[in-house]
């Protein structure tokens, strides 16, 4: 019998998990743990409108804590997870008082998301009588306002890593008035799952703002230059100066606290495709990836609305039994004011074609095909063709395939 639940991260997983289980009509008790001491708020916010400095922090905040009360969930801010015991069904975390920093459970849904990739070389130590210099990494709020407030026009910004986080940085800092260089060690700009098949449409976009963008580019080390800032030094031996070097290289999942607990494969913290990980045990959002059943894989989740969704079906299982199909990954993307939009299993397709708009236009959908079935969808700026072809994509998900009872 489960009575009661506990969700170990409260971002947006966590959060879209338990708002499910009371909307399923689950009972028991609820208990959120969050690492940080905030309610939970927008990821994608602060790659965007944080960055700008077009929102205030509380505009990015999900639910107020007193949502969470109304709904009768016992949130706690500031519990990190530090280690979980299967034999005892509790989570211990880093908080001081005995009382509330060992939880019992009778179910657990594991929601901690990831942490930023740090560059092998930010571990650098410069001279003994010079400090490290200081690479800025984006994964919090905190993060966010930090790099917002060096944002300043006329500064040297470097961004390393060309992905989509990577050109949504360097899009942020190219409007503020920085003068802005994103660097790569690939052969193109990456668009997620897409890869590099939109790079010179982004290479484009990026010149047409003003962003230097240099792929093929090894880094070796950051460090403070003779005057103000930093010089980025590359193995070529050429090396460029900077005032801020901000690092978007890729993400980790945060389980390295499930150490010892038999949850772990390979390091990876694996589910089926329901989100069930062990007996009594589940897990959503960034922290694990989801057995894929069309292709027989495992798949990170990756992006906000996909964690979203794994959230509420996980919820609606643990809540009432009930079974919902594979989530369809899902991503938007905004850089320089370009709208980018992406559904489907995109990294499969043996095929690309244009569905509308102009394959030189700044408005453009494209279908991704593997034989001769539709597997995905990305859109440039055409927000209403893409809902229109992404229902159409949804409506072909096979129904799910029973699981063991999880009460």
């Amino acid at each position: 019998m489960i009575e009661r639940i506990v969700v170990v991260g409260a971002s947006t997983a966590g959060l879209a998990t338990v708002e499910s289980l009371r909307e399923a009509g689950f009972r028991g008790e609820v208990v959120l743990l969050g690492a940080e001491h905030r309610d939970p708020y927008r990821r994608p916010a602060l790659s965007k409108q944080i960055l700008l400095g077009t929102w205030e922090p509380d505009q990015a905040r999900l639910v107020e804590a007193s949502t969470l009360r109304a709904l009768e969930v016992d949130f706690r801010p500031g519990h990190r997870a530090v280690r979980i015991d299967r034999r005892s069904r509790t989570v211990q975390t880093d908080h001081h008082a005995i009382e509330t920093g060992i939880i019992g459970y009778d179910a657990v849904v594991i929601a901690t998301g990831a942490s930023a990739r740090r560059p092998s070389w930010a571990s650098y130590s410069a001279e003994a009588n010079r400090p490290a210099p200081a690479i800025h990494l984006l994964r919090t709020l905190d993060d966010a306002l930090r790099i917002a407030g060096q944002l300043v026009r006329g500064r040297r910004v470097t961004v390393l890593g060309t992905g989509i986080l990577g050109s949504e940085i360097a899009a942020a800092a190219s409007a503020r008035g920085a003068r802005v260089s994103l660097v790569g060690r690939g052969a193109g700009l990456s668009l997620g799952a897409v890869g590099l098949r939109f790079s010179d449409r982004l290479r484009a976009l990026h010149a047409a703002h003003g962003v230097e963008v240099r792929t093929g580019a090894e880094v070796e080390a950051v460090r403070p230059s003779d005057g103000p800032g930093y010089d980025v030094l590359f193995a070529d031996g050429t090396r460029s100066g900077s005032d801020v070097v901000i690092a978007a290289v890729g993400a980790e999942p945060a389980v390295a606290w499930l150490a010892g607990s038999g949850l772990l494969t390979d390091g990876s913290l694996l589910a089926d495709s329901h989100g069930r990980v062990a007996d009594r045990v589940f897990a959503v959002g960034d922290a694990t990836s989801w057995l894929d059943p069309a292709t027989g894989t495992h798949r990170p989740c990756g992006h906000q609305l996909t964690a979203m969704e794994q959230g509420r079906s996980v919820g609606r299982l643990l809540a009432a039994g009930h079974l919902s199909p594979y989530p369809i990954p899902f991503f938007w993307a905004e850089i320089h004011g370009a709208r980018i939009q992406a559904s489907g299993r995109l990294d499969i397709a043996d095929s690309v074609e244009l569905l509308a708009g102009d394959h030189d236009s700044d408005q453009a959908l494209f279908e991704f095909r593997t034989g001769d079935r539709t597997c995905g969808l990305v859109a440039w700026n055409m927000p209403k063709p893409f809902r229109t072809h992404r229902a159409a994509l949804l409506a072909e998900r096979s129904p799910p395939t029973p699981l063991l009872e999880t009460s």
